[in-house]
């Protein structure tokens, strides 16, 4: 897994909603190429060390773009497992050297554990929080990690009430989440990490 920001049809400035796994199955054995202990958990070459990776080299290559950074570039920050948490707006730079990751967003990368369910309405209903607060007049990108599959129903769309169970249609109902994304014109890239994801 990589991570690379091309301009293609979204020109600068840029709100990027990062949308991260962090569910208990990200604990498991990432099949890729190896990444080594990003977390520092000491659990070597998981799928959360390559979701990790990958965030990492993404806010890497807008710190030594020429034309993107902290003036044009917002970063939000959800991390979801049986519950989503939308952990605020970032610089994706260093302010005290652009060519640089932000310090206060790379250490909250890897401070991220794995554990829980998958939630992934809710990441949805949090990521919106994070677009509705966000400069105007950006081009909104949300990129979703996850190695799937989600198992915890939903809220908002008639969802039939049941208890965790993987790829069960409550589970998998998103249309209110993805009204609001399509009003707020957000382009959403969903990324499976490892072999058996699931980010339909």
């Amino acid at each position: 897994v990589s991570g690379t920001i091309t301009k293609g049809n979204f020109a600068p400035p840029y709100n990027i909603g990062i949308v991260i796994d962090v569910s208990g199955s990200t604990g498991r054995s990432f099949g890729g190429t190896p990444v080594g202990d990003v977390n520092g958990d000491y659990r070597y070459n998981t799928i959360l060390d390559a979701e990790i990776a990958s965030i990492l080299e993404m806010l890497q290559t807008i710190a030594d773009s020429d034309g993107l950074g902290n003036d044009n570039v917002a970063i939000g920050l959800v991390a979801f497992s049986t519950h989503a948490r939308y952990l605020g707006m970032y610089e994706p730079c260093d302010p005290d050297d652009p060519t640089q990751i932000n310090p206060i967003l790379n250490n909250q990368l890897k401070s991220f554990r794995a554990g829980g369910y998958t939630h992934f309405d809710d990441a949805l209903d949090k990521v919106i929080e994070f677009y509705q607060e966000a400069p105007g007049g950006r081009s909104n990108l949300m990129v979703f990690l996850s190695d799937g599959i989600p198992n915890v129903p939903g809220d908002g769309d008639n969802e039939e009430p049941v208890y965790y169970s993987n790829n069960h249609p409550s589970a998998l109902m998103y249309d209110s989440e993805l009204a609001i994304l399509n009003e707020l014109n957000v382009h959403r890239i969903a990324i499976g990490v490892g072999s058996g994801s699931d980010v339909r």
